[in-house]
């Protein structure tokens, strides 16, 4: 059995895979104090753990999403000057947990992977049925993206894939996509038609009421974003686009633009907002391929 961490800046959540990729009880929440100082961190993090290994009869290994920046190989957060995890940069996440957790769960076997990889992979070896090729688009605080070929996620340039599979910082208007894709981006149409930021929430609300504004806001969201995913979607020709994120629940408020270029050009559109579930069964598949022992 393995104990999956899905470690958010704003929350982290948590469950059990069983040996057939299937989850056993349910997904817990936390907080990730990922503003905190480093000890608080890490001791965090090892509750988080122990309270997960607690439910299962063994843990054959731990599982890490992430968001970047991080050096995955190594399990060392990279992250800086962006409100999350600072006080743990360039510290292995295992070596802070040392002495945090006993022997059995310090010395297990661990995987780190970049957040929205665990989750296209989880979501294409789970759900997909081999459909080919996937584009993964994650619009929360940011636009978080992957490309999987045959259930396996791809940075090959020569076959349309932006650098390591990442759209957020490619140029868009007069910034890059992030600003846009983005719920600031949401944030800054949110000012611009009703004189002050709007909650998300309360945007699918008010747009579900039938509010013009907020309708407006959407389409010119939806408009963004066809223009900022039109190239990757005819350089890589994906077979189906998935959309994951908060924003993306509000999708149907957005969908116009984008769903008339995919119709275009036959590709399936799936929306997916259960996400931690294809994190943790990401992290699985990559445990099977064989994860770090950690002595």
């Amino acid at each position: 059995m393995y104990v999956m961490l899905d470690a958010g800046g704003t929350n982290i959540k948590s469950g059990i895979i069983n040996e057939s990729g299937q989850l056993l009880g349910t997904i817990s929440e936390h907080p990730s104090m990922s503003s905190a100082d480093k000890d608080t961190i890490f001791r965090n993090i090892a509750s988080v753990i122990a309270m997960e290994a607690e439910k299962a009869e063994r843990c054959d290994g731990i599982g890490f999403a992430f968001p970047g920046p991080f050096d995955y190989e190594k399990g060392i957060s990279l992250m800086q000057g962006i409100g999350k995890y600072d006080s743990i940069y360039g510290i292995p996440v295992m070596e802070g947990l040392s002495g945090l957790l006993d022997s059995k769960l310090s010395s297990a076997r661990t995987v780190f992977l970049h957040d929205v990889a665990a989750f296209a992979e989880g979501y294409a070896s789970t759900v997909s049925g081999k459909t080919g090729k996937i584009m993964f688009v994650v619009i929360g605080t940011g636009a978080g993206s992957a490309f999987v070929v045959n259930d396996r996620c791809s940075a090959d340039q020569t076959l349309g894939i932006p650098a390591d599979g990442w759209i957020y910082n490619y140029p868009f208007k007069d910034s890059i996509i992030d600003d846009y894709i983005s719920a600031r981006g949401q944030s800054e149409l949110a000012v611009r038609y009703f004189g002050h930021d709007v909650a998300g929430r309360l945007l699918d609300e008010l747009a579900s009421s039938g509010d013009g504004r907020a309708l407006s806001l959407f389409d010119e969201f939806g408009a963004n974003l066809e223009a900022a995913v039109r190239p990757f979607v005819d350089s890589f020709k994906p077979d189906m686009i998935v959309f994951a994120g908060q924003i993306s629940k509000s999708f149907r408020f957005f969908s116009k633009q984008i769903s008339a270029l995919c119709l275009d050009r036959n590709i399936k559109i799936h929306i997916e907002l259960d996400t931690s579930l294809r994190v943790f069964q990401g992290l699985f598949q990559a445990m099977k391929r064989g994860g770090q022992q950690n002595v």
